[in-house]
């Protein structure tokens, strides 16, 4: 279904099949998207502000320069995700599903990984500020040129990171793994 442009807010769309919609440019603002299959969407450009995204499988979804505001991403399947460019300001993911997500130049700020296990995930050129991960084990995955500004992680794993040429302000770890 080709949803593009679409003004969808507040419309209650879980539980429902999306797979391979276009949703780009949509306005979800408000929208429930709670255990629906999204695999191979298409958000490009959408607004996605205040929503519940629980129990979503995202797999192969292209959320890139969408802008995330206020979202509740649990117990969420983001597989083979293309977040480039994204703007997530507020969001929280919690036991996230994550393997071979692109989050190459996303803007973080005030986000929260718990409980995450990342596989192959790539943040690199981020800007995490004011963000932080706790019990979460980034294994494989990639930080290049990050920015990390009163960043934090608790009780996260960080063996086998590839940490090149981050800046780590104001940093605060605790319970941290570093293994190299």
């Amino acid at each position: 279904a080709d949803l593009s442009g679409t003004k969808m807010s507040c419309a209650n769309i879980g539980a429902v099949s999306g797979i391979g919609t276009n949703f780009s440019g949509a306005d979800l603002n408000g929208a429930y998207l709670s255990k629906g299959n999204f695999e191979q969407a298409k958000f490009t450009n959408a607004q996605m502000e205040k929503i519940e995204a629980m129990d979503v499988n995202f797999t192969d979804a292209d959320l890139s320069a969408t802008r995330f505001y206020v979202v509740f991403f649990m117990d969420t399947v983001l597989a083979g995700v293309n977040f480039t460019g994204a703007d997530v300001q507020l969001c929280i993911f919690i036991k996230p599903k994550a393997s071979q997500v692109d989050f190459s130049g996303t803007v973080f700020n005030r986000c929260g990984f718990i409980d995450a296990k990342l596989e192959q995930v790539c943040f690199d050129r981020c800007d995490l500020s004011n963000s932080a991960f706790a019990a979460t084990s980034p294994e494989e995955s990639s930080m290049e040129n990050l920015s990390f500004k009163d960043g934090k992680f608790f009780q996260a794993n960080l063996m086998n990171m590839n940490l090149k040429q981050c800046n780590f302000k104001l940093l605060t770890l605790s319970l941290i793994v570093l293994l190299i």
